[in-house]
This record gives C-alpha cells, sequence and structure tokens, in this order.
C-alpha cells in the first residue's frame, strides 16, 4: 500500500492506475507515462529524479520502461521513503520545509544510490 498523505492505495488501485497509464499497453510504464502516473498518485516528481528512477528501476537497463512489479516497488520504497522523510522536515505539516543543500542529498540519496 502506498501513503498518499490523505489515504492508502490498495495493490488493486496501483495495478488500475498503472494499467491506466500504460498507454501502449506493453506491461512497461516509460518515462512520461510514469510522471503522469505519479502525478495521478499525488506526486509531483522532477524530471532528473524520474530519469533516475527509469535507471534504477528498469532492469532490462535498455530503457524500456518499470514493469508492474518494479513500479510498485519503487513506489512503496522510493516515493513513500522519500515523503516520509519529507515528513520529518516538515513539523507544522504545512507541506513546506527549508533544508540545506546537504540535507537534502542525505535525505534523498540512500533511496536513489541503494
Amino acid at each position: 500500500m502506498l501513503d498518499r498523505g490523505k489515504k492508502l492505495v490498495s495493490g488493486h488501485e496501483s495495478e488500475s492506475i498503472f494499467e491506466k497509464f500504460d498507454r501502449d499497453h506493453r506491461g512497461k510504464i516509460d518515462n512520461m507515462e510514469l510522471r503522469d502516473s505519479l502525478r495521478q498518485l499525488g506526486y509531483a516528481v522532477p524530471q532528473l529524479v524520474l530519469q533516475l528512477l527509469l535507471t534504477k528501476y528498469d532492469r532490462t537497463g535498455k530503457d524500456n520502461g518499470i514493469d508492474y512489479d518494479n513500479f510498485m516497488s519503487m513506489c512503496g520504497v522510493i516515493v513513500k521513503g522519500l515523503t516520509e522523510k519529507f515528513k520529518e522536515k516538515d513539523k507544522r505539516i504545512s507541506r513546506a520545509s527549508t533544508l540545506t543543500y546537504e540535507e537534502f542529498m542525505l535525505m534523498i540519496l540512500p533511496f536513489i544510490v541503494a
């Protein structure tokens, strides 16, 4: 299940989201489909981070896209984990926080390079 801050997305719902955004129905989500699916889940992810996620979770290594299992792994570990880390910094629950560059890098690097 994926924590969007407001509600949880079940496996069935995430499968529906995956299928909805796999527009070419090839069983993989490409860069644009990934961006749109994460936005649907409530996450606005910068293009650079999207490319890093594709590189990490495209198990073919050919930039073909992310399959459903890797999509779920990515959402559960990376996106949810980063959101939880950000919430630790957002003490007033304002959806905003001030971080130094070093704090930011220390927060995200374990998720991206792991």
